[in-house]
């Protein structure tokens, strides 16, 4: 299992939390768009495109035999 964030925004002992319960934390940068200066503008990660790439490595790894339609 996986936990997808920007670990740097977290205390250190969160990492050890998870691997005790074997999530494997996976780190995903975030950056702030727009103004400039803290509290300003969204932020955006690349959560989405880190979950879409693993789902297809786990498709490649383990094809399905039956059709899914």
């Amino acid at each position: 299992m996986r936990a997808y964030a920007d670990w740097r925004r977290h205390a250190p002992t969160v990492s050890s939390i998870l691997h005790n319960h074997d999530i494997d934390p996976v780190f995903v940068p975030s950056y702030q768009y727009g103004r400039s200066g803290a509290g300003h503008g969204s932020i955006k990660n690349s959560v989405d495109m880190h979950l879409c790439v693993d789902a297809m490595r786990v498709l490649y790894r383990y094809p399905t035999s039956t059709p899914s339609c």
